[in-house]
């Protein structure tokens, strides 16, 4: 593990090189001068680079290819919407992908458990990490007319 804290405030690229028979960019860090150990060589998948490129260019790629789809009241009602199960998403790797597309595609999931509060704890959880709030790490959340308790 890297302590990045004791990353000298100093360090600059002295070598920058691709290797394109390897696919893969190394970069010599140089530090101050009278730093000892002051070199050290990292190396950068080149495809990983570019998958995770967040430049303006890229940025409007990734923006591009993604085509949004509008949702009718009859696609809700057919049963149209895709849908994957529960116990998929939150055991193979393959079906989890495939669920974060539809999250991206359509706004919204189905097929999670409703018999208790933790599971939707769960699935956020699969997504990323949960922060922990005043009311826990999940919350129910109901509308009520004239409601007296805003907290």
């Amino acid at each position: 593990m890297l302590d990045t804290c004791s990353i000298p405030d100093s360090i600059r690229p002295l070598e920058v090189e691709v290797e394109v028979k390897s696919t893969f960019l190394r970069i010599v860090w140089v530090a101050g001068e009278g730093i000892p150990h002051s070199s050290h060589t990292s190396d950068y998948d080149l495809r990983f680079l570019r998958e995770h490129c967040f430049s303006p260019k890229s940025r409007a790629e990734l923006d591009h290819a993604y085509v949004g789809r509008l949702w009718k009241t009859a696609d809700m009602e057919g049963g149209n919407l895709p849908s994957v199960g529960y116990e998929a998403v939150m055991t193979r790797e393959d079906t989890f992908f495939q669920w974060l597309e539809m999250i991206r595609n359509y706004g919204f999931i189905t097929g999670v458990p409703l018999e208790d509060d933790g599971y939707a704890g769960k699935v956020a959880g699969r997504i990323s990490f949960l922060r922990t709030t005043f009311w826990g790490d999940t919350c129910s959340v109901r509308s009520e007319p004239n409601p007296t308790n805003l907290y």
